[in-house]
């Protein structure tokens, strides 16, 4: 029997929670949408879908407290992106967070499905439209917890414009050494643009970030294929090289990017030589891996003007292209350069190296963050089946 790592699915309850409008081409009010609950313990008789409605009047509050949390966020960080504010400015920040996830989950959750969810450690789907892309479920607020911090949550989307199946249907990716593509690029070459040229702000967190998972990755030995494209090695060419020629289980990106939420394919991460467009990278990736993890710093220069909250914390601009070959993603536009992001991503590899599903990894690297008091736990955002996990065989898997 062959050795190396499957992919599998976690038992346990799971819920799913379902925000959609009744007609995506917009026949109907911009306000109208539905709410479908479907609880752990599903029933034969299933509740009536409720109607909501969630215009400006509704969500225009909740918008507002949230452009103050970004703007309160951007108060704190230094020139050089770190983020060493004193204990009282971070408090401030959780109870802004915590106001506006309060709110939110007021205003979502019908009151006998808050207490369904009220229990811990649910695997938990949350579906939204593209109009509700911005706001932060994971934030969502019962009044004791963070939901990000109580559940494994996975986000799934429900787009308005189908996307054109690939010709090429990927192979499964079988049992195998774990295989990882790690992407590095803490300082880019300077770019010569019309109004100049662009000097990129050096991420000292990405370097740390990818010692981090080096040293998690091949502590495995021969149970894992590393391959890392750093510093001057992370070319546009190195990169394109490597997505053709191999599957990997885990693409892992850690640089500069730039997000364009209106026209998706456009976003592109900042390679040492030149930036590399997501739709460039959907092309490479014929037999895509089952997870793209993105730790893309967006930095001032590439900003939207607009909502503080959403230009800094939606990335769904960026995760379309990489969702659209058929892989999950975790990803954030946070600054990077605090190390918060390498602490996130050591959480998350112990875990899932420990062979737990990709949700509860997830879960598990947020409250590492917030122990540390790194308020960076709260803009990662997984799209995808909280319940997967990567599997040793060959092996007992650990603790069980």
């Amino acid at each position: 029997m062959p050795s190396g790592f499957a992919i599998a699915w976690e038992a346990g309850a799971s819920a799913q929670v379902e925000l959609f409008s009744p007609d995506l081409d917009g026949a109907a009010a911009d306000n109208d949408y539905r709410f479908k609950f479907s609880p752990p313990m599903r029933r034969t008789l299933r509740p009536p879908i409720t109607g909501l409605q969630l215009g400006d009047r509704e969500l225009g509050p909740i918008v507002d407290r949230l452009n103050k949390l970004g703007e309160a966020l951007d108060a704190r960080r230094q020139p050089d992106g770190t983020a060493a504010a004193p204990a009282a400015a971070g408090n401030a920040i959780l109870a802004k967070a915590q106001e506006a996830g309060t709110l939110l989950h007021t205003l979502i959750i019908p009151s006998d499905v808050q207490m369904e969810l009220g229990s811990d450690n649910l695997f938990l789907e949350i579906g939204i439209d593209e109009a509700l892309l911005e706001f932060p479920w994971e934030l969502l607020h019962d009044g004791t917890d963070f939901f990000g911090l109580t559940h494994s949550i996975g986000r799934f989307v429900n787009v308005s414009k189908a996307t054109i199946p690939s010709q090429n249907r990927p192979e499964p990716i079988g049992i195998k050494p774990l295989s990882i593509l790690l992407i590095s690029v803490p300082t880019p070459q300077p770019r010569q643009t019309a109004t100049g040229n662009l000097i990129y702000q050096t991420l000292p967190g990405a370097v740390q970030e990818t010692d981090e998972i080096t040293r998690a990755i091949t502590a495995l030995g021969s149970d894992a294929e590393l391959d890392v494209l750093s510093g001057r090695g992370a070319t546009w060419t190195a990169v394109a090289m490597a997505l053709k020629s191999k599957r990997y289980h885990i693409v892992h990106y850690s640089g500069h990017a730039y997000f364009d939420n209106q026209k998706p394919m456009n976003s592109s991460l900042v390679l040492d030589d030149e930036d590399m467009a997501t739709g460039a990278i959907k092309q490479f990736c014929k037999q895509p891996p089952v997870l793209f993890f993105i730790n893309g710093c967006e930095s001032g220069v590439g900003r939207g003007t607009g909502s503080a909250w959403k230009n800094r914390y939606d990335i769904f601009g960026l995760a379309r292209a990489f969702l659209d070959t058929g892989a999950y993603l975790l990803g954030s536009r946070h600054q990077v350069g605090d190390g918060g992001a390498a602490m996130f991503a050591k959480s998350f590899y112990a875990q899932v190296l420990n062979e737990k599903p990709i949700g509860t990894a997830v879960r598990e690297a947020r409250r590492a963050c917030k122990t540390a008091g790194d308020f960076v736990w709260a803009s990662y955002v997984y799209y995808g089946d909280p319940r997967i996990r990567f599997c040793k065989v060959g092996n007992p898997r650990p603790g069980g």
